[in-house]
Formats: structure tokens, C-alpha cells, sequence
């Protein structure tokens, strides 16, 4: 015969029984729910249902890869790829925060940082998406380009050179533009160039006339040839005993067949009875130094 303790002892033994099955309940719709969510927004997003596909990969400079991604139909949205590098050896995963349009093809500049370009034997790509909780997730490789040996060696290189560049490194052994071809040209920031000996022996600015009152003269040069802009002409005058010489700096461009006229003091203590000038002409260079011409011959007056 039971007795009154026994009855109090199973009462709580039943009740601690229900409250366990209660949390294995609420456990278990926790866990459903939160993968019945997870694959809902898997399917929202296209997990399941994007299609990209790699057309076409081509090296360019500074070790670099041109990567073509096409999206076929199939609905998805992601924010941005992962571009998966290997060479057998290493793996490099690069990071692209862009999306694309259903049927769109779009082009990647990929900048390898461990690796050679040339040594690249398979890439893939993992597209990213993002779920409410702001969470991005990967892993999700939707194709992979294999590069076997004989397709390696064939892959092209891709010249690059900037807009209106006329000469550089287009990053596959040539020049931008053709280069500088022209004799006495060289390549100075992409830009075909003369160089001082082409400027000068192109160049040539006289004096054609000298009126002397006292200690002021008026010098008139003239310019015959030479296309590019000087940075001026200095004058140099002297006397009989050519001992001494007094030197002017006349700055600025004398433009093709333009007669310049110089209005020029000379004191005695500066030098006494000039009578002889010669011009030396001078172009600047890309630091803005000043780079001379000979001299022309020597002027009397």
C-alpha cells in the first residue's frame, strides 16, 4: 500500500518529466525554424539558382589577370565575388565588390600579389552573399576556369596604355602609339619628345640688330626654325679685349620668324665699351632645370 510521502515523491518526478519535454520542444522549433529560414534565404537570394560563368581569362601588365564573367538566367542577387587564384602551389583569394545583371558579361582586373600571372593553373569564383543578419556568406563556388599547359602558354597578353599616350611600356614588350620612332625623339611621361641636341641644332635665334646709346641698347633677335617652346635666350656681351663678359637673361618663348626686341642697360662697372654679343639659347626640362645650347657666333656693333 502506497503511502501519502509516495504519492508527493511521483508528482514530482511527473512534473520535472513535463518540463523537460518542454524545452526539448522549444529547442527543436528553435533549430527547425532557423534552418527553415536559413534555406528560405538561401532561395530568396538565388543561392541555389544564380549561374555565372567564366568566359575567358587573359594576362595583362603588372602581373595581372583579365577575368570575363558572364551571369545567365537565373535569379540571385549577391554583392560581390570571390576571385579564387591557384597555381598548384599557392592560393590567392581576391576580393570584388560588384553584382550583376541577368545575361550581363563584365570584365575583371584582377591584381595578383603572390603569385605570377603566367603560372596560374585554375581559378574559380565564389559569389557573396548577404543575409538579414548583414552576415556575409561564401562558399559558394559557381564555376571554375582550368588552365592546362598547352591553353596556358597560349593565353595572350592584353596591352594596356593610357589615353593618348604616344610611347611606354604597353605591358606586352611594345611600345603605346608605335613609340617614338623619329631620329633625335625621345619618350618623356608617354609623350614623344625632342631631345636637346634635336631642339638646339633645329633652333636658331639671332641677333640682327643692336642700336648703342651710351650705357642703353636695344638688341633685336630673331628666330628661324625649331618648333618646340624655349624657356629664353641669354645674352652675352663682351668687348674688344673679350676679358670680361656681362651676361643677360632674357626669359620667355621667341615664337617661329618673330622678330624680339630688348631693351638692355649696361654700366661701365659692369663692363666697359661692349661691343660684341652672342646668344646661347636654353629649353627646360621636365624638372624645370635649365638645359643650354652652344653658343652662337659672336656679333659686333
Amino acid at each position: 500500500m502506497l503511502k501519502k510521502g509516495d504519492n508527493r515523491g511521483i508528482s514530482k518526478i511527473t512534473l520535472f518529466i513535463l518540463v523537460l519535454l518542454i524545452v526539448l520542444i522549444l529547442v527543436t522549433y528553435i533549430v527547425v525554424k532557423n534552418v527553415v529560414l536559413k534555406g528560405s534565404g538561401d532561395r530568396s537570394l538565388g543561392k541555389f539558382t544564380l549561374d555565372l560563368k567564366i568566359s575567358s581569362v587573359q594576362i595583362v601588365q603588372n602581373n595581372s589577370l583579365d577575368v570575363v564573367v558572364k551571369r545567365n538566367k537565373g535569379a540571385g542577387q549577391f554583392t560581390g565575388i570571390n576571385f579564387i587564384v591557384q597555381d598548384g602551389k599557392t592560393k590567392e583569394t581576391i576580393k570584388t565588390n560588384a553584382s550583376m545583371a541577368e545575361l550581363e558579361s563584365r570584365s575583371f582586373i584582377l591584381h595578383l600579389n603572390s603569385m605570377n600571372a603566367s603560372e596560374v593553373k585554375n581559378l574559380s569564383i565564389d559569389p557573396i552573399f548577404v543575409y538579414e543578419s548583414e552576415k556575409e556568406y561564401g562558399q559558394n563556388i559557381k564555376d571554375e576556369y582550368i588552365l592546362v599547359p598547352s591553353e596556358s602558354n597560349s593565353i595572350t597578353c592584353m596591352p594596356s596604355c593610357p589615353e593618348g599616350a604616344e610611347c611606354g611600356d604597353d605591358g606586352c614588350g611594345k611600345q603605346c602609339g608605335g613609340g617614338c620612332t623619329q631620329e633625335g625623339y625621345t619618350c618623356i611621361k608617354l609623350k614623344c619628345v625632342a631631345t636637346l641636341e634635336t631642339k638646339c641644332a633645329l633652333t636658331n635665334i639671332s641677333v640682327i640688330h643692336i642700336i648703342n646709346m651710351t650705357t642703353n641698347f636695344s638688341v633685336v633677335l630673331s628666330r628661324e626654325g625649331g618648333e618646340d617652346e624655349i624657356a629664353g635666350v641669354k645674352l652675352v656681351f663682351t668687348n674688344e679685349s673679350q676679358f670680361s663678359n656681362f651676361v643677360i637673361d632674357s626669359s620667355g618663348n621667341i615664337a617661329l620668324y618673330e622678330d624680339s626686341i630688348k631693351y638692355i642697360t649696361i654700366l661701365d662697372s659692369q663692363l666697359e665699351n661692349p661691343s660684341k654679343v652672342r646668344t646661347i639659347v636654353y629649353f627646360l626640362d621636365e624638372n624645370g632645370m635649365q638645359q643650354f645650347c652652344e653658343p652662337s657666333g659672336w656679333t659686333s656693333f
